[in-house]
């Protein structure tokens, strides 16, 4: 199992992103951690194939909500942020 951790502005957005991971990715369970304001993704299915598709759908999202991921981890690991 693979967990993405993707720090966000504020916990609206932290909602709205939990609900479009859910929609997009049936294999995926994500949760908003509200102390940590942070979105987190738990891989288990497939994780190598399922990782680029999800990295993808962050990048997307955050541009199109205009810049509101403040970080990305996977297992604790700090990618950007």
């Amino acid at each position: 199992m693979v967990v993405v951790q993707v720090n966000v502005v504020d916990p609206e957005e932290g909602t709205r992103l939990v609900e479009r991971l859910e929609q997009e990715f049936a294999g995926a369970d994500a949760y908003l951690d509200r102390e940590q304001m942070e979105v987190c993704i738990e891989v288990k299915k497939t994780p190598d194939k399922a990782l680029a598709a999800i990295i993808d759908f962050l990048h997307e999202w955050d541009a199109n909500q205009g810049d509101v991921m403040r970080g990305l981890a996977m297992n604790s690991r700090q990618y950007f942020g």
